[in-house]
């Protein structure tokens, strides 16, 4: 079955010209260039295709040749591929992968142990696994850089924004209640406590429970279903992803409350349906786009290969998501609309402003996917 991206068109794109012959040729159709990066995705659902888009756009950019490697959603082949890179006649400058299926452990010191830079992307390396290593930025590793989804910034801004739009139309206060996904995953722990963060100190607000379910579609209908006579006041109602949205107002559809008028709801991911509910109204906000972080980690190597040295204090970044409301939904509709219908428009977009590098008048990173799909849609 073909997958998509944003649609239909960009898998047929990505099919033609990025995922065929992935285990062995570079996806980059440029002349050979002075750096050499691996670029590791799990698989080739729509989410990676876009990740590995942007990796190669900030590649072209920066002229650095880059190998996109497709574990085919295979934890044992996405080893393979990683062992093969390391080997010395491949010659690659550094290697960049997320921790699939707990993988970054062994990648990582692999690439300790064969002196490759490396950079973690879209993941910590969390959970029960334990390195033998320090963290990344350290002088003497390989472990270079991080990059992780700021979920925690995510859920205060969408916090915020909820209560904003609540307060603007609700006058017996506010009433949350909070559907989240599994208690001990890690981004479900941090968008609990953005979530927090944003409510402490908020007068006329209670929180009446925090429910978890497995991400689904379904189990956030049930817990909806569930809740909704026991808190029957509740006029905010917070989503830890768009699954569970879907659920919740799915939920919603069959009572008499109406979404964006008696209850207000948020939603994670950049896609259509999405993008359609807020037009509607029928959620408030959302935030997504993390899958530009193929795009900053390539900038952050290529930075490193060119003398940039990372610390502790500046080698983990928390890349912010894209936070969508009505005031700009406009702009990123336009702009994902291009891309869907040609995604070589994303060329017009220039990642090497990004790079510390490239524009030494630079302190720190200022990583913004919005500023990349403003650029896209200029004449």
């Amino acid at each position: 079955m073909a997958l998509k991206f944003f649609g239909g068109i960009v898998w047929r794109y990505f099919a033609l010209h990025i995922f065929v012959g992935l285990l062995i040729f570079p996806v980059s159709g440029w002349a050979a260039s002075k750096y050499r990066i691996g670029f590791f995705i799990p698989d080739d659902t729509p989410f990676w295709s876009r990740v590995a888009l942007f990796a190669k756009a900030a590649a072209k950019d920066l002229d650095v040749d880059i190998t996109v490697f497709d574990a085919d959603a295979d934890r044992i082949l996405i080893i393979r591929q990683f062992n093969r890179a390391l080997r010395p006649d491949e010659k690659f400058d550094a290697l960049i992968f997320p921790n699939f299926l707990t993988t970054a452990s062994v990648m990582i010191e692999g690439c300790e142990l064969q002196k490759m830079p490396c950079i973690l992307y879209n993941s910590d390396v969390g959970g029960a696994t334990k390195l033998k290593l320090d963290g990344p930025g350290k002088s003497s590793g390989c472990w270079v850089a991080q990059l992780i989804p700021d979920d925690e910034g995510s859920a205060v801004s969408i916090t915020k924004e909820l209560l904003a739009t609540a307060r603007g139309t609700q006058v017996n206060g506010l009433s949350l209640v909070a559907v989240n996904g599994y208690r001990a995953d890690a981004p479900a722990i941090k968008r609990e406590s953005g979530l927090r963060k944003a409510l402490a100190g908020q007068d006329g607000l209670r929180l009446n429970q925090i429910f978890y379910t497995n991400w689904s579609e379904e189990e956030a209908y049930e817990r909806t279903l569930g809740f909704l006579p026991r808190y029957p006041d509740t006029n905010i109602i917070w989503s830890a992803n768009y699954r569970t949205t879907e659920g919740i107002l799915r939920a919603l559809a069959t009572t008499n409350s109406q979404p964006g008028v008696d209850v207000f709801i948020n939603s994670y991911d950049i896609d259509p349906i999405s993008l359609q509910n807020i037009e509607s109204g029928s959620i408030a906000v959302a935030a997504g786009g993390h899958y530009v972080e193929g795009a900053w980690s390539v900038v952050m190597a290529y930075d490193y290969l060119m003398g940039r040295r990372y610390t502790p204090e500046d080698a983990v970044i928390y890349t912010p998501l894209l936070i969508v409301k009505k005031s700009n939904l406009s702009l990123v509709r336009q702009a994902l609309v291009q891309l869907e219908n040609n995604p070589e428009t994303l060329d017009k977009a220039n990642f090497s402003r990004f790079s510390l590098v490239r524009n030494p008048q630079l302190k720190k990173y200022s990583f913004s996917l919005e500023s990349v799909l403003s650029e896209i849609i200029l004449p």
